[in-house]
């Protein structure tokens, strides 16, 4: 499965603590994720491999999702800044809905699908 990993500022320690209790499920799939993301979750060497995408994250996200080439979109979002979740968010959320990819927005949901995964489902 391709997962992507994206966390606005605020929700970075939350996103590498996920990583790091999920890193067994998480090492068992492809990772795409900002550069900023990518380079945190690797330091902190919880063997999770991820694929960092350099610019434009959301752009590229967007047409990974288009594309067939992302399965599932965790994106830890701060809920208080609401002009950037409407900037990089609704285009995301748009495109998922599109094409029926499961998108978490919170580490609540971003638990169950990873928990799901594990499971089979």
């Amino acid at each position: 499965m391709r997962i992507a990993l994206i966390a606005h500022e605020t929700r970075r320690n939350l996103m590498v603590e996920f990583c790091m209790a999920y890193s067994n499920e998480l090492s068992r799939h492809d990772l795409i994720a900002s550069e900023d993301i990518s380079s945190i979750v690797h330091g902190t060497r919880c063997g999770v491999n991820v694929q960092t995408c350099l610019t434009e994250i959301f752009q590229q996200l967007q047409a990974k999702i288009t594309c067939g080439d992302v399965d599932m979109v965790i994106f830890l979002r701060d809920p208080h800044d609401h002009k950037t979740v409407a900037q990089e968010l609704n285009p995301i959320l748009f495109v998922c809905d599109v094409h029926n990819i499961p998108i978490a927005t919170n580490i609540a949901t971003a638990e169950r699908l990873i928990l799901g995964i594990s499971m089979g489902w």
